[in-house]
C-alpha cells in the first residue's frame, strides 16, 4: 500500500515522504525477521562452489596424456628404424 502512495502522482510531497518511511520501516522489520530466523536456525548453507566429479574435460587428461607418451615413443621407434634401414643401405652401397 505504501509503495502505491509513493508511486502515485497524485499525494502531497509529504503524504508521499510519509509513505516512503512507513515502507522503509517495513522492510527494515523484514529484514530484522530475516536475521532473527537465520540466527535460530540449525540449517547451515555451506560456503563451498559446488564442483561436478563427473564429466567435462578433466578426467580425458590422462588419456591425452598417455596417448602423446606413445606417440613420442612411437616416433623414437621410428627414428631408429630409419637410422638402422640407412645404415644397412650404405653399408650395401659401400660393399659394392
Amino acid at each position: 500500500m505504501a509503495k502505491k502512495r509513493v508511486v502515485a502522482p497524485d499525494p502531497s510531497t509529504g503524504e508521499k515522504i510519509a509513505a516512503h518511511l512507513d515502507l522503509k520501516v517495513a522492510i527494515e522489520l523484514a529484514m530484522a525477521a530475516v536475521r532473527e530466523l537465520a540466527d535460530d536456525s540449525s540449517i547451515k548453507l555451506p560456503r563451498v562452489i559446488p564442483i561436478r566429479e563427473t564429466g567435462g574435460v578433466l578426467p580425458l587428461i590422462p588419456i591425452f596424456v598417455g596417448l602423446s607418451a606413445a606417440g613420442a615413443l612411437a616416433g623414437g621407434a621410428a627414428g631408429i628404424a630409419k637410422t638402422i634401414n640407412e645404415f644397412k643401405m650404405a653399408k650395401n652401397l659401400y660393399d659394392d
